[in-house]
């Protein structure tokens, strides 16, 4: 009898080894694959309230500051957002539902997901950065842009498991079916639910509710231990690291401008509103920080903040 092997994508603090030893213990010695995920976009968004005793929060702000804001996700068309997988059994799954307390777990279609390769690779290839659709749907024989990034060093994939998903997404996409019109895929899985966890309130990071650099310096450094890519590419797919490129997005702009030759005011952003990043490395808000990394590190991640948001990094403050 099959089993059900379950997924999650990870998007933010899961990316972090470190972090993703104190959020799920059971999960310090797994294998987090990294990815792109097709059709998801991630923004700064998740509010979370303020802990009375907080120490971090009380330095910073002892009465403007309610909360900070973390990265949610919201599925939308056309959107692109890398992360990692992590293989879970349903007991720790359903921890992790008690948990993400605010969220609802969702299924990710495994055809839209695909195995990161560093940009390097790619441009050597010939291929594109971002893996798109394939739209070759009767000459299967054919190397089409999709199946060709799925062929790259197929060696390179550490977690078996997730090999699995690759396998699925592949064939999927492909849209290859054995007689009886079942997926062919490994007989060792039957059944594959790739997951993750959307926030109930899509929500702008403002001052009462600002950015954490901490945080931000945690989901760096993930990123930084996959690739420096890799971290590139997290910056490229995160949005609203202003408040007038949130109201952007929500308008259907779908855009992520932050170039330095456009210094306009948007009338839409009040003063206040327009300091929502916070650079609280000498007083953590956020609880899993690390001083001593970010201490270390925090120079190197500016930088690379600098080569995408150099607007956004102009108006982070020291306190709110």
């Amino acid at each position: 009898m099959f089993t059900m092997k379950n997924f999650i994508f990870g998007y933010g603090s899961l990316i972090c080894p470190q972090s993703r030893a104190i959020t799920a213990p059971s999960l310090s010695n797994s294998t987090a694959e990294p990815v792109i995920v097709n059709h998801i976009e991630r923004t700064w968004s998740a509010r979370i309230n303020r802990r009375r005793r907080h120490s971090g929060l009380q330095k910073m702000a002892p009465s403007s500051v309610r909360g900070w804001t973390p990265v949610g996700v919201r599925f939308r068309r056309g959107a692109v957002c890398n992360g990692v997988l992590i293989c879970i059994d349903e007991e720790e799954l359903f921890r992790f539902d008690e948990r993400e307390v605010g969220y609802n777990r969702q299924r990710i279609d495994v055809a839209d997901i695909h195995r990161h390769v560093d940009s390097d690779i790619l441009i050597n290839e010939s291929m594109s950065l971002w893996p798109t659709e394939s739209t070759d749907q009767e000459n299967c024989d054919d190397m089409t842009p999709s199946r060709a990034r799925d062929n790259l060093d197929p060696g390179g994939v550490k977690c078996s498991e997730c090999r699995l998903v690759f396998e699925r997404a592949s064939v999927k996409r492909r849209k290859i079916t054995t007689v009886s019109g079942t997926i062919a895929l490994s007989e060792e899985c039957e059944e594959i639910a790739v997951w993750v966890y959307v926030q109930n309130e899509n929500l702008p990071a403002d001052r009462a509710y600002p950015i954490s650099q901490s945080y931000v310096d945690i989901i760096m450094r993930g990123c930084l231990s996959i690739s420096r890519d890799f971290a590139r590419r997290f910056l490229e797919t995160t949005h609203g690291w202003r408040h007038d490129e949130w109201l952007d997005q929500n308008d259907g702009n779908n855009t992520n401008n932050d170039g330095e030759d456009d210094e306009s005011n948007d009338d839409r952003v009040s003063t206040l509103n327009r300091y929502i990043w916070v650079n609280d490395r000498h007083a953590p808000i956020y609880c899993r920080a690390d001083f001593e990394y970010s201490l270390m590190n925090g120079k190197e991640i500016d930088e690379l903040i600098q080569e995408h948001h150099p607007r956004a990094l102009k108006l982070r403050v020291l306190a709110m």
